[in-house]
C-alpha cells in the first residue's frame, strides 16, 4: 500500500509537472506575441500620425506647423478617422489641446511635438478626469519651469551685480595701497 502511494503521488507530481511546463510555454507564447501586436500597432499608428503631420506642413522644408494649421488639421476628415481608430479623445476645450500638443508654447509644432501631444491624448482612454489631470500636470510643469528661469535669471544678474561691486571694492583697496 506504501508503494502504490508513493507511486501514485509520484505520477501525480510528473503530471502536474508537465501541465505547469505547457502552460508557463502557453504563457511565454502569448505574452510575446501580445507585446510584437502591440510594437507592430504602435508602428503603424506613429506612421499614421506622421503621414497625417505631412499633410499639413507640405512644402515647409522646417517640417513646422501653426497653431491654426494643426487645429484644422484635427478638424479634418482624414484625423477625426485617425484619432477615432487610436481611441483619441479631443479635450473640450481648445486652448487645453494647445497646451497639451503644443508644450513650449511657441505657436508652432513640429513632428515630434504633434506625435507626443496625440500619443500623450491617447494615454486618456476617453477618461475625461485622467485627461485634466494630465492638462494640469502640464501646466504645472510649465509655471515651475517658467519660475525657475526666472529664477536663473534673477541669480546671474545677482551674481554679476555682486562680482562687480567686488571688484570695484577691491580695485579701490588696490588704489589706496
Amino acid at each position: 500500500i506504501i508503494f502504490v502511494s508513493v507511486a501514485g503521488i509520484g505520477l501525480m507530481s510528473v503530471v502536474v509537472s508537465v501541465v505547469c511546463q505547457q502552460i508557463n510555454t502557453w504563457t511565454q507564447k502569448e505574452t510575446k506575441s501580445t507585446h510584437e501586436e502591440f510594437v507592430r500597432d504602435k508602428e503603424v499608428k506613429e506612421r499614421n500620425v506622421e503621414q497625417l503631420f505631412n499633410v499639413a506642413c507640405q512644402g515647409d522644408e522646417k517640417r513646422i506647423i501653426s497653431e491654426k494649421q494643426y487645429l484644422d488639421l484635427l478638424k479634418s476628415k482624414e484625423a477625426c478617422e485617425l484619432l477615432q481608430g487610436m481611441k483619441v479623445n479631443l479635450p473640450a476645450e481648445v486652448h487645453e489641446l494647445v497646451r497639451v500638443i503644443d508644450c513650449k508654447g511657441k505657436g508652432t509644432i513640429t513632428i515630434d511635438e504633434w506625435k507626443d501631444g496625440l500619443f500623450r491624448l491617447r494615454g486618456t482612454r476617453g477618461d475625461h478626469l485622467s485627461q485634466t489631470l494630465q492638462y494640469r500636470l502640464l501646466e504645472c510643469n510649465r509655471q515651475t519651469k517658467v519660475g525657475i528661469d526666472k529664477a536663473q535669471v534673477a541669480i546671474r544678474e545677482t551674481m554679476k551685480d555682486i562680482i562687480f561691486k567686488a571688484g570695484h571694492q577691491l580695485a579701490k583697496d588696490l588704489e589706496v595701497t
